[in-house]
């Protein structure tokens, strides 16, 4: 997603150029949805024969193709820099970083500077190619009629509508990468119970199939009252199905996250927390965000390209729990307002 203004930039500043992706295979239902996209090539990562196999095949395909120009948004891996190198490509585009020996094999270096925001550092990957001064506006996924109905469908089930006044998605969740970027789950729950006693609006807990025991916990521990007012969609829907319910809720509260950006770019107002990682680097873009960091400790941010996002606290992520429950319900309130103004 926060790639989106480097592929139009290419597609601007070479109309002719066809972008084919190598990609994990998860990741292909959205590059489906992203416009400049002309090729995907997918990798299986459910075992090590399936990768092994896929990475060859890859490899023989870019050599079949004749690639000009190679660009490895990986900001760690090895792997994506040994294909590159075996694609033939006589241009390979990458990020810099001294302690990774993957800067070897690239002819063009780009420093990758963890004081700019991604969307900025990727842009960065297209100047040795003559391309500057371009719209970093983020370039939302498409939404089909399909994804559409899946997301009504689910609602349906629940008793709820994709269509109802004032429906709010949760992600408590954050990817396995770093578990410390998630706010605590009872201040979750806090949080959905002091809104639902207080305002006529429906939450959606969101997430995906390997985070639904932790999301059915946290609705385990909601009062009753607001037990009536939320979802459990959490697994339910596939990321097309996902996409269309960012396009459509009111409000996402969230940890910092994929559906975050997702959120951002389709317009959708959000609530987002961050502390492991900056909001300098990953925080959203778009109007109508609200993003709680406390950037006053000193071990805060931590994740970064040179120790491999490991988080430093391990399991202790006070960058997290400093965030008031009380500070975040406020926030809620005040888009709440803005949505009834609007409206």
């Amino acid at each position: 997603i926060l790639g989106t203004p480097m592929y139009r930039a290419i597609k601007e500043r070479y109309p002719d150029s066809t972008i084919t992706f190598l990609t994990f295979a998860n990741n292909k239902a959205l590059l489906e949805r992203i416009e400049f996209v002309d090729e995907i090539i997918c990798l299986r990562t459910t075992r090590l024969r399936y990768f092994i196999w896929d990475a060859l095949t890859a490899i023989v395909k870019l050599c079949k193709k004749k690639i000009d120009v190679v660009i490895d948004m990986e900001f760690l891996a090895k792997v994506s820099t040994i294909i590159s190198w075996l694609s033939g490509a006589k241009i390979k585009i990458g990020f810099y970083v001294k302690q990774i020996w993957r800067a070897d094999i690239l002819t063009h270096r780009v420093y990758f500077n963890h004081y700019k925001h991604t969307r900025d550092i990727f842009l960065a990957l297209v100047k040795p190619l003559g391309i500057d001064n371009v719209c970093t506006d983020i370039i939302p996924p498409k939404v089909y009629h399909a994804d559409l109905q899946e997301a009504e469908e689910q609602l349906r089930v629940k008793g709820f509508s994709l269509y109802d006044g004032c429906l709010i998605g949760v992600n408590m969740n954050a990817s396995e990468i770093c578990l410390e970027r998630r706010w605590p789950q009872e201040n979750f729950i806090r949080l959905i119970n002091d809104i639902a006693s207080k305002e006529d609006v429906l939450f959606c807990l969101i997430g995906s199939p390997s985070e639904s025991a932790y999301v059915r916990i946290g609705f385990r521990m909601l009062d009753e009252a607001a037990k009536r007012r939320t979802a459990d969609l959490c697994g339910k829907l596939s990321l097309g199905g996902l996409i269309a319910f960012l396009s459509k809720i009111k409000l996402l509260i969230t940890n910092d996250s994929g559906p975050l950006h997702i959120a951002d770019s389709l317009g959708t107002p959000t609530v987002s927390f961050f502390g492991p990682e900056s909001p300098v680097i990953y925080g959203s873009l778009g109007k109508g965000n609200t993003i709680f960091y406390d950037g006053y400790l000193y071990c805060s941010p931590c994740l970064n390209v040179y120790n491999t996002k490991t988080a430093v606290c391990d399991g202790d992520n006070q960058c997290m729990k400093r965030i008031q429950v009380g500070e975040a319900e406020e926030a809620v309130m005040a888009e709440l307002r803005d949505i009834r103004s609007r409206s």
